[in-house]
């Protein structure tokens, strides 16, 4: 499986790929594939199995989709994009025998929300068929609590419910994302200088924006006038402006200021523990049957993890799930490309896992069990469901 390689080879990029539209046709992947010499055996075949399988279950013009996270696979020609194509061309397949609702699944996959309508569920297929359990994903019922997903042992009698639930921006952070185009639209109004470093302090009021613009237009005949940088603060923004011929002498107080080019938001909190443990669990356990053995699966984004206060987190989930014991835990995870692996338990109740996927693909998970479980399930089961989560059967 190791291809030790570098995948890109320049000389074979250009020939098959020199434009735009050269990248949007599947008989090019093919012929990079098969011409490259330093790939393996394996990777070939493998590779060439997965692109002929997208390829017939998407479209010829798929590939148009410039953004669609398929696209971005196939396109991107590195070891781990390849890998990873190859992984999610297994498990459609697998879903394929195993699922007859997946269908829904590969009709969310050609969607444009694919990235968080699809992707997070072939991620917990994979995880849930790599320790040999069944898994489905039954089509939508409004008459009744409906699971997302219906996960059996080998034993089809044994069943665990699973609940899917993504997490959106919440109302605070769609506001300062609009405030940040907002201000990003009046610097370049007014400016027309690209050589500037502003840090946005805070959230920008509207009433504010029309004396802003004014500021920033004296700030840039200043800096015209006198052909020497100058600075501009209020309690909204910070910024520095240099004179268009001074490039080089900006670009070096960059690194000697430890700024950044451009327009900088402020910083946010991306802790959305409070969210989750508030009426999310709540709403998402209710969709588990009553009485039934569940787990939640919430994919989250990655700087969720760089912004997590662990041991308060797992706190505040555990007094979340007490109140429904029928739900074996909750899963948060998210991929990011960053190469780093390592487990960090938390005794008996949680596990914060940085796995390995494919190359720098990494991805980052929080499972925390809930304590007052007590849904009938047989112990070898809920053993090797904690298996997936890395955490020992000793904690069963």
């Amino acid at each position: 499986m190791d291809n030790p390689a570098p995948i890109l080879h320049p000389d074979l990029y250009f020939r098959f790929f020199p434009d735009a539209a050269a990248r949007r046709r599947w008989d090019n992947y093919f012929r990079y594939i098969q011409t490259h010499t330093e790939l393996s055996a394996w990777l070939k075949s493998e590779w060439t199995d997965a692109l002929k399988y997208f390829r017939k279950i998407l479209d010829e013009n798929f590939l148009k989709k410039a953004d669609h996270p398929i696209t971005r696979l196939v396109t991107g020609l590195a070891i781990w994009q390849a890998e990873q194509l190859i992984d999610y061309s297994h498990t459609l397949q697998y879903l394929a025998g195993n699922d007859p609702d997946h269908i829904q699944l590969l009709n969310k996959l050609k969607s444009d929300d694919a990235d968080t309508e699809a992707i997070p569920f072939l991620t917990i297929a994979h995880l849930i068929k790599g320790i040999g359990f069944l898994v489905r994903f039954p089509s939508e019922d409004p008459s009744h609590p409906n699971p997302d997903a219906v996960i059996a042992d080998t034993d089809p009698r044994v069943i665990v419910y699973g609940e899917v639930s993504k997490l959106g921006d919440s109302d605070l952070r769609k506001a300062y994302s609009d405030n940040y185009y907002i201000l990003d639209h009046i610097l370049r109004q007014t400016l027309c200088n690209p050589l500037h470093s502003t840090q946005q302090l805070t959230f920008l009021p509207e009433e504010q924006q029309a004396g802003l613009a004014a500021a920033l237009e004296d700030l840039r005949d200043r800096v015209f006038d006198t052909q020497a940088p100058a600075d501009y603060e209020d309690p909204y923004l910070r910024i520095t402006l240099f004179p268009l011929e001074q490039e080089p002498v900006f670009n070096t107080w960059l690194q000697t200021a430890d700024r950044r080019k451009g327009l900088n938001g402020p910083p946010l909190d991306y802790d959305e523990t409070p969210r989750i443990a508030g009426n999310k669990l709540k709403r998402e356990a209710r969709q588990i049957p009553a009485g039934q053995p569940g787990l939640i699966f919430i994919p989250v984004r990655p700087l969720y993890f760089f912004h997590l206060h662990t041991d308060d987190t797992i706190r505040a989930f555990q007094y979340r799930l007490q109140h429904h014991p029928n739900i074996i835990g909750v899963y948060l995870f998210a991929e990011i490309l960053l190469p780093s692996v390592s487990l960090h338990g938390f005794g008996r109740h949680a596990r914060f896992t940085e796995t390995a996927v494919h190359g720098p693909l990494t991805r980052y998970s929080l499972f925390v069990r809930n304590e007052a479980y007590q849904a009938n399930l047989p112990p070898e089961t809920l053993t090797r469901i904690y298996s997936i989560f890395d955490l020992s059967c000793t904690t069963v």
